[in-house]
């Protein structure tokens, strides 16, 4: 008896967070539709092909890089099932920032992250415009703040005690 192996899926930098892990689920519920459509179609009309199937850059991403074929239903299913695990117990750090930023400027990060954390890290980025400049960082046990808000008020208080000194 050969022992079960844990599916491993290589998330690509393009699905960063939990929308896109929600995107993806969709994208295939669409693509099964298409299927279903496909051998209607067929039947009608005599076996002709009846079309290709249209996925996101994002799905066909994670198809290339995971050796998936999209055409075949026992993986569409797998996939759809460790994308749903994915989606439940992947680690998610909230991100926040002073300003919108761009999928460009985001995918070193969560391509570091996958790295040096864990490979189906998922970010979800939110806008703080409070903090003036850098980034929060909040895991379920961790807070962290690289801002310069925080910088600045630390500065104050050396600034106060200096000038208090004179």
């Amino acid at each position: 008896m050969v022992p079960e192996q844990t599916t491993t899926l290589r998330l690509p930098s393009s699905i960063m967070g939990i929308n896109e892990v929600n995107q993806a689920l969709r994208e295939i519920d669409l693509i099964e539709d298409q299927v279903m459509q496909r051998r209607i179609y067929q039947a009608e009309i005599n076996n002709s092909t009846a079309g290709v199937l249209s996925v996101s850059n994002s799905l066909s991403e994670l198809a290339a890089s995971n050796g998936l074929d999209l055409d075949d239903g026992a993986m569409r299913s797998k996939l759809k099932s460790v994308l749903s695990d994915i989606k439940k117990h992947a680690p998610v750090i909230h991100v926040g920032l002073a300003r919108e930023s761009t999928n460009a400027e985001l995918i070193p990060i969560v391509d570091w992250m996958r790295s040096n954390l864990h490979p189906n890290t998922l970010l979800h980025v939110g806008l703080q415009p409070d903090i003036i400049g850098g980034c929060t960082i909040r895991t379920p046990n961790r807070y962290y703040d690289f801002s310069l808000k925080r910088h600045f008020e630390t500065a104050r208080i050396a600034l106060l005690t200096k000038i208090k000194a004179l």
